[in-house]
């Protein structure tokens, strides 16, 4: 027997994503002037995080929907509260109450995500006496393996490389230079 009690879900997935494409704008609106806002607050009290935002997409927001209609777990209040969504990025950890605190004397705040202590759990610190290889540049890792050290230090590190001479190789490749030039004469 049914479950009367449950609201019937829209079956015409069509004419939700005619409505959502319609409310677009007013949520792209909506959104940009809430990071505006977000922005000169944090501005206004010396703070610069880097700010990113999106509005979910409606293949996302139409598998929520489903949840909240089928009433899986992590759906119990049914409602969408991350429709819109705003990723405020601080550059230090000590910021992270304070900007919070801005954040909550200002906007009503409906969800929250903190990703410290994901983020801290991830980093994996290099630490102790790491064997590289004077001739070839490479690196043993904790397994023994022997790897290039700029793939390593990828694969350990978010950071990419920029490549340039420093002025005591400079100077050993013009004086390497110049003896090939005197000894070609």
């Amino acid at each position: 027997m049914p479950n009367r009690n449950r609201k019937a879900f829209p079956s015409n997935r069509h004419l939700l994503k005619t409505a959502y494409d319609t409310r677009r704008p007013d949520y792209d609106e909506a959104l940009s002037g809430l990071c505006r806002d977000v922005r000169a607050l944090l501005k206004v009290h010396g703070y610069t995080p880097t700010i990113k935002y999106r509005i979910k997409r409606f293949n996302n927001y139409f598998g929520k929907l489903q949840k909240i209609h089928k009433g899986e777990r992590g759906s119990e209040a049914g409602l969408i509260t991350d429709l819109l969504g705003l990723r405020i990025i601080c550059p230090f950890l000590e910021d992270l109450d304070i900007i919070e605190g801005l954040l909550s004397a200002h906007f009503q705040i409906i969800e929250a995500e903190m990703k410290v202590e994901k983020a801290l759990a991830e980093i994996k610190p290099l630490q102790g006496v790491i064997p590289i290889c004077g001739y070839g540049n490479k690196i043993r890792d904790d397994r023994g393996a022997w790897s290039d050290l700029r793939a390593y230090i990828n694969s350990h590190l978010d950071a990419e490389f920029n490549y340039g001479s420093c002025p005591d190789c400079i100077d050993t490749r013009l004086k390497k230079l110049k003896q090939s030039e005197i000894t070609r004469s």
